[in-house]
């Protein structure tokens, strides 16, 4: 599975963290909303672990328990006689199918997702789906890993102090990673709230490839903001700072902080150009409405 690995601290700043978290968290998840085959399904009460909230960190190996509930309403008159299923799942982790059968008339039920978290630290998004076959037939590898509309987030975290990549024959590190001047790489804020990210970064030529190359470091938030950390050559190595600020978004929802490389002879990528999934994840903002 394409995954990121997140910034990880202490386990001791990380209970902390995780007790702040918590005590600050909305009541219940935000409601996750998508249309299939001209059905409009929502998502509520999505709850990890029990804690009642959508964002859970877990240590590799942990077991991880999801439950929420399901309903679906007939918006058009799109395959009236159809079998629909809805699912959700973890992409290559595990997938659960909540209902098979026609819905022209409105359905509800329950969903429910256990499994083991894998040992490799990262983004876990937890998507949903659906197919218009006679049964339930997709697996969990045929789930989508976007971060982008998923209706859970579980982070595995490994408590190691640096974030490592290979990017371009290069390989990246990223360090000392601070949201707001928090020292930490997570954390809640309000809608539109003022945010601002950063970070120490080295690169090493750790392969023969392209070493004349114009290489290009970016850290950025998808459509939110990025920052070009640095330009120019990478066979020898290189570190700087990274640096960029924002006005939070007004939608409730995570937002991951992540990190990407282009070889162009200057910085071109802007913020669409960050990705939408989970990979090179260095943090998150979780915006959470008061």
């Amino acid at each position: 599975m394409k995954t990121a690995t997140l910034l990880s601290r202490p386990l001791v700043h990380l209970l902390a963290c995780l007790a702040l978290c918590l005590a600050a968290a909305s009541p219940a998840a935000a409601d996750t909303v998508a249309t299939f085959a001209g059905r409009k399904v929502t998502f509520s009460n999505a709850s990890l672990n029990g804690t009642g909230t959508n964002v859970v960190t877990v240590a590799p190996g942990s077991l991880v328990n999801l439950s929420l509930t399901w309903s679906s309403e007939y918006v058009s008159n799109y395959c009236p006689g159809c079998i629909q299923q809805f699912y959700i799942g973890v992409k290559d982790q595990a997938i659960d199918c909540m209902y098979s059968g026609n819905t022209a008339s409105n359905r509800s039920g329950p969903g429910n997702l256990s499994f083991t978290a894998p040992s490799e630290p990262g983004l876990y998004p937890v998507q949903a789906t659906h197919s218009l076959q006679y049964s339930c037939t997709l697996t969990a590898d045929q789930m989508s890993d976007s971060v982008t509309n998923a209706v859970a987030y579980i982070f595995v975290d490994d408590s190691e102090p640096v974030v490592e990549r290979g990017m371009n024959g290069r390989t990246v590190t990223f360090s000392d990673i601070s949201i707001n001047g928090t020292g930490t790489p997570d954390i809640r804020v309000a809608p539109g709230a003022e945010v601002s990210v950063t970070l120490d970064w080295g690169s090493k030529y750790t392969s023969n490839y392209c070493p004349g190359c114009i290489q290009q470091f970016y850290v950025g938030v998808k459509d939110q903001a990025i920052d070009c950390m640095y330009s120019g050559n990478t066979s020898a190595n290189r570190s700087g700072t990274g640096d960029f600020a924002f006005a939070a978004p007004e939608a409730p929802g995570i937002y991951v902080i992540q990190a990407g490389s282009s070889l162009q002879y200057s910085c071109t990528w802007d913020e669409s150009s960050i990705p939408s999934n989970g990979l090179n994840a260095l943090g998150t903002i979780e915006v959470v409405a008061p």
